[in-house]
């Protein structure tokens, strides 16, 4: 009887655990797509997409903290009308950006 309510509540506990860090993660990744489309409009664009990407396939692959989060964002510029260029955002748990140039 003891074996099977500590097994429920283990299970319990673990299901609690899950879904704590999926709603986590889920908001993290809100925080950082609101940071990124507030940075970019405050430099006069306008974001078209957001991609998380790994490091290896940005310019932090030799520069990559395992905490960060690698962004790449295409987005437009209002006031040169150019078209789209790109940026790519490596993002730390404390939401600090580090961008490399656009493309």
């Amino acid at each position: 009887m003891k074996r099977k309510l500590l097994l429920w509540i283990s299970i319990i506990l673990l299901v609690i655990t899950a879904v704590t860090l999926l709603f986590s993660h889920n908001q993290l990744e809100e925080k950082h797509e609101e940071e990124i489309r507030r940075v970019i409009s405050s430099n006069g664009g306008g974001v078209v997409k957001i991609e998380r990407v790994e490091p290896e396939d940005s310019p932090f692959a030799d520069d990559f903290n395992k905490s960060n989060v690698v962004y790449k964002i295409t987005y437009h510029k209002r006031v040169q009308n150019k078209g789209d260029a790109i940026e790519f955002y490596s993002i730390g748990w404390s939401s600090n950006f580090k961008h490399d140039v656009s493309y």
